[in-house]
């Protein structure tokens, strides 16, 4: 591994990962105290970190593919292949 630093989209989708952790830390506290009414509010704290985890990967996700290239126009169904290798 060389000395130089990770390219930013690389740092975001490690930032992006850390709610999803987190929601699963919620969870498997929840269920090692059985379910314990004293700490029903995981569950709200799981939902809602589980909710930022993913959105938050999504945007990471989004920002890696651009900076490879990718655009929006990709995602069009209904284009013309032919047409663009024929460009």
């Amino acid at each position: 591994m060389s000395g130089s630093p990770m390219p930013l989209p690389s740092i975001l989708a490690i930032i992006g990962m850390l709610p999803s952790h987190a929601s699963g830390v919620a969870a498997c506290t929840y269920h090692f105290f059985f379910n314990a009414a004293a700490v029903s509010f995981l569950v709200t704290l799981q939902a809602g970190l589980t909710c930022l985890g993913n959105t938050t990967l999504a945007i990471a996700c989004y920002r890696l593919a651009v900076s490879n290239g990718w655009t929006i126009n990709e995602l069009n169904p209904f284009r013309n292949k032919e047409a663009e290798a024929a460009a």
